[in-house]
């Protein structure tokens, strides 16, 4: 045989084993392809062939049988809670073909193997050749006792969990998972599917992909996601997002936040505890939030409104930013190429701006008489407050500066203007720009 007739044949087997692993949902090549090969032919003729039921019976005060493992290939896994101090397991085998005798000889290849090992049950599934995926789904109906820990790990079917379950342990694909009323830790891997995941009294931990998540009444999260949509609501204590990646993200009512994202679009409604957010190239939201405030971003649209805190510090390049209603002990703005709008009522110490190429506008309560200290480069000062404020101009440099008065108000700005502004502004008309000649002064 050639050496070239020899490469075709190993890039053909290659081909083959890599096809067959992506189909079966072993392995997908990166997070933005998203293979599903549930799809079963001759749905509407399914055959089912009852399996026998497995029991193990778990006793109260030994330490035995402390876990249950399933490795589903294909199918769904439900899982309820026993009456006894006995686990349950009822399996089925459901073939879907027009013809029943060959449906039969599918199931017949199909093998449930169950093994005890020191602590733990472990059910595996085993076939004679390659399982069936287009054929076959296995569906288990569990019932434990409450001591029992879970371990499932399930392809193209759903998971269903109720009041029942303890240091729950789950990896699915290409499938569903509904968790609800557990009073333990609840783990998840999940890619393609959805996920519900209500009133668990133990912390969450997700990585999800491709999937639509919906949390709610937990005391703690740690998520990883990308290509997912999120609502997750009533996280008491608080909520670390180590990544999310190209997803939509809404929180609503949780304790602290802290979110290290990209390209994600956020909304966040009554957090409590502050919030530490870095995130890319989609809008980030923010209302009604208790605590500090730390968002780091790039090309993002960002609204803050009636916020509390002792600070709030946002950093952003390329897109407007609007903080309104902010009331705290300092506030820290960094802007390149955007626009930045403030309004605030009660901030107590100091506000630093620093803009380039990003027109600032600040608004306050007329009662209020900050000290200023404004600095523009090829850019101007125009107010419209009742304050009487004096502007100093030199060629391209404008500056104003006032000695007493709170907050202490500092703005750098470079090729941008600076508006002053009463929350009750000023008739257009009493606008004054400040564009003066050389050292001369104004009364504004």
């Amino acid at each position: 045989m050639k050496k070239r007739e020899i490469i075709l044949v190993i890039a053909v087997i290659a081909f083959g084993v890599i096809y067959n692993s992506v189909k079966s949902g072993d392995i997908h090549f990166y997070s933005g392809c998203s293979p599903d090969s549930r799809e079963l032919l001759d749905r509407k003729y399914p055959v089912e062939f009852p399996q026998k039921e497995i029991q193990y019976v778990v006793n109260e005060t030994d330490a035995a049988l402390r876990k249950l493992k399933i490795n589903n290939p294909a199918g769904d896994i439900e899982v309820g809670k026993s009456i006894d101090n006995t686990i349950r397991i009822t399996p089925v085998i459901r073939v879907y073909h027009k013809d029943k005798g060959k449906a039969g000889d599918i199931s017949t290849g199909i093998k449930l193997v169950a093994r005890e090992t020191g602590e733990k049950i472990t059910i595996d599934v085993e076939s004679n050749q390659r399982f069936p995926y287009h054929r076959a789904r296995l569906g288990f109906k569990c019932l434990i006792p409450a001591k029992v820990e879970l371990e499932l790990t399930n392809r193209y079917g759903n998971i269903d969990i109720n009041d029942m379950g303890r240091d729950i342990d789950i990896d699915a694909r290409h499938g569903d998972v509904f968790v609800k009323n557990v009073e333990s830790p609840v783990k998840v891997k999940n890619y393609d599917g959805l996920v519900r995941l209500y009133d668990i009294k133990g912390p969450i931990q997700l990585d999800s992909s491709h999937s639509r998540v919906k949390i709610r009444n937990a005391p703690s999260l740690n998520l990883k996601c990308s290509h997912a949509d999120l609502f997750i609501a009533d996280v008491k204590e608080g909520i670390e997002i180590t990544y999310a990646g190209y997803s939509d993200l809404e929180i609503e009512n949780a304790g602290h936040l802290k979110i290290a994202a990209k390209l994600t679009k956020m909304k966040l409604v009554k957090i409590t505890g502050g919030v530490v957010v870095a995130n890319t190239h989609e809008p980030i939201s923010m209302t009604d939030i208790q605590g500090d405030i730390d968002i780091k971003a790039r090309q993002c649209r960002i609204e803050v409104s009636k916020a509390v805190g002792d600070f709030l510090k946002v950093q952003n390049s390329y897109s407007y930013v609007g903080i309104a209603g902010f009331s705290g002990n300092t506030l820290d703005a960094n802007l390149e190429h955007g626009e930045l709008d403030v309004t605030f009522e009660n901030i107590r110490g100091k506000i630093n701006i620093n803009a380039s190429y990003a027109d600032v506008t600040l608004k306050y309560p007329e009662t209020t008489e900050p000290a200023f200290t404004i600095n523009s480069a090829n850019g101007k000062i125009l107010n419209s407050t009742t304050a009487r404020l004096t502007v100093r101009e030199d060629r391209e440099k404008r500056w104003l500066k006032t000695l007493e008065g709170k907050p202490q108000i500092t703005i750098d700005t470079k090729y941008a203007d600076v508006f002053l502004k009463n929350i009750t502004e000023l008739p257009a008309e009493a606008e004054t720009t400040g564009n003066l000649p050389a050292e001369k002064e104004i009364q504004l």
